[in-house]
């Protein structure tokens, strides 16, 4: 990555917040590309002489492109509500994206699911977190804290956990 150095004035740099200590201040910019988005790949798997060669070939054409994109059909344009039904509290793999590296629920605004598969989402973790599907992410106690200021309802969690097969929406 190539880095260039540029020369700042004063009034920029005082409307960024930034502290002025000279008039000119040596400001770096790195100079970055992204690949564009519209590259899009066909995956081919080839078997020869028990080897597995699997590669990701460019995709050439505009109607090669639309077929392979594959676009939400959804009318809220939420990437779950064409699951609705089918999401179960044993995905567990679709279910950990939703999480952040500490366990908890990530917020709509970062994951980009409409309301009512927000909410659907947090019923399904907690039945997943119940039936011992999930890593429990509570935290060791450190040595000098008391074990009164946490949560004590780990205890319960020891016996197993099932649920029945139906859909988050049913009136039970």
């Amino acid at each position: 990555m190539a880095t260039t150095m540029k020369n700042i004035s004063v009034p920029l740099i005082n409307r960024l917040g930034l502290s002025t200590a000279k008039t000119l201040v040596p400001f770096y910019i790195r100079q970055f590309s992204l690949t564009p988005h519209h590259s899009v790949k066909r995956i081919e798997v080839t078997n020869k002489d028990k080897q597995t060669i699997i590669e990701g070939k460019p995709i050439s054409s505009d109607k090669d492109k639309e077929l392979a994109v594959r676009k939400i059909q959804a009318p809220t344009k939420c990437p779950l509500c064409e699951f609705q039904d089918k999401l179960t509290y044993r995905d567990v793999l679709v279910l950990q994206q939703f999480l952040s590296p500490d366990g908890r629920i990530l917020p709509r605004h970062v994951t980009g699911v409409c309301f009512t598969m927000q909410w659907k989402l947090q019923n399904i973790l907690y039945q997943s977190y119940s039936a011992g599907l999930l890593p429990n992410y509570k935290p060791i106690l450190p040595v000098h804290e008391k074990p009164s200021d946490y949560d004590k309802s780990y205890k319960w969690r020891k016996n197993n956990v099932y649920y029945e097969d139906f859909s988050t929406e049913s009136s039970l």
